[in-house]
């Protein structure tokens, strides 16, 4: 009896962190007036994602442009908030490996990726706002080019 009391406290204590972390989905952009941009690289122009979050998947569309030079492009990433490294395409034909977990309500992503250019770590920290209207995306990059830090702010978009 005192070990099924046990497993149930446990069960509801991990169920409730799932049900209290934030939920990602909607789509999203840039509020370049709040956001910065650090190192060599400015702001994009545009930088729109659309997130669909059902733990523990967080699957990530995110359209941007005037980054590099570059026209509109898009990528896909798709991750487990659960600890569970997952692959995606990283630049070129490199692979990001990336594994993303909660702090309390801050979902961290640790990518790694090796390019021709070497290789380099991103680390991400995602924060919604308590009426779920701004999202926050730290990134710290660091790679042979150097390390910089940058703030994207993210404001929902009405559906």
């Amino acid at each position: 009896m005192k070990r099924r009391a046990i497993l149930t406290v446990c069960f509801l204590a991990c169920a409730s962190v799932v049900l209290a972390a934030p939920n990602f989905s909607g789509s999203w952009k840039i509020n370049a007036a709040k956001s910065k941009s650090g190192g060599q690289f400015p702001l994009p122009q545009k930088f729109d994602r659309k997130i669909a979050h059902t733990e523990p998947v967080l699957q990530v569309t995110t359209t941007r442009s005037g980054f590099q030079g570059r026209e509109d492009f898009t990528t896909e990433a798709k991750y487990s908030t659960d600890g569970k490294e997952t692959t995606n395409p990283g630049i070129g034909r490199s692979e990001m490996k990336s594994v993303a977990k909660w702090e309390g309500d801050i979902l961290t992503i640790q990518s790694s990726a090796s390019t021709a250019n070497g290789d380099f770590t991103v680390k991400e920290r995602w924060s919604l706002s308590s009426d779920g209207k701004t999202l926050e995306v730290v990134s710290k990059v660091a790679g042979g080019f150097g390390e910089f830090e940058s703030t994207y702010v993210l404001d929902k978009q009405p559906e």
